[in-house]
């Protein structure tokens, strides 16, 4: 849930023309690559996700495998595509049957999350100068962009997840 909250904190610019923001990258300069984003989902067999209630021990359970989001930040060729803005990290909900009903919650909590973080309420308990600093950072400018064609070559992968407590 927090992979995008995290990707995003990395990847904000001050302005359109996509100089970091001291305040959130410090001394680091953009590097040699572009910045691309994938979002998808995958499901994990292995785990049940919104299992049914049977009210009779014979019959057969639904097998409902668990969503997992999956946001992907890579070196990306080059190109003049528009940047992502913040709020499109949070745009996470799916038309998948499948998927939709934990995706529209998802969706939900990590607007509610980063919103607590970078504000320090949550959206319904904010005032409205709060909410407005909120929407302001959503629209802020990041150095990723959306489906970027990835840059050529091998390069390390990092993979974090934080979990739920």
């Amino acid at each position: 849930m927090l992979v995008a909250n995290a990707g995003a904190r990395l990847h904000l610019a001050r302005d359109a023309k996509r100089l970091p923001n001291p305040m959130l990258w410090g001394s680091l300069k953009p590097g040699p690559y572009a910045v691309g984003f994938r979002s998808s989902y995958q499901f994990d067999h292995a785990r049940q996700y919104d299992a049914d209630y049977v009210t009779d021990p014979s019959a057969p359970r639904a097998h409902k495998p668990r969503p997992i989001l999956i946001d992907i930040w890579y070196p990306a060729a080059k190109a003049a595509a528009k940047p992502m803005k913040y709020r499109e990290y949070l745009n996470v909900a799916s038309t998948d049957a499948r998927i939709s009903p934990f995706s529209q919650r998802l969706a939900y909590n990590i607007r509610e999350v980063v919103c607590e973080e970078t504000v320090g309420k949550v959206p319904a308990k904010a005032s409205p100068s709060e909410k407005a600093a909120f929407n302001r950072l959503l629209e802020t400018n990041t150095f990723a962009t959306k489906n970027a064609s990835a840059a050529k070559g091998h390069f390390p992968v990092v993979i974090y997840h934080p979990g739920l407590n």
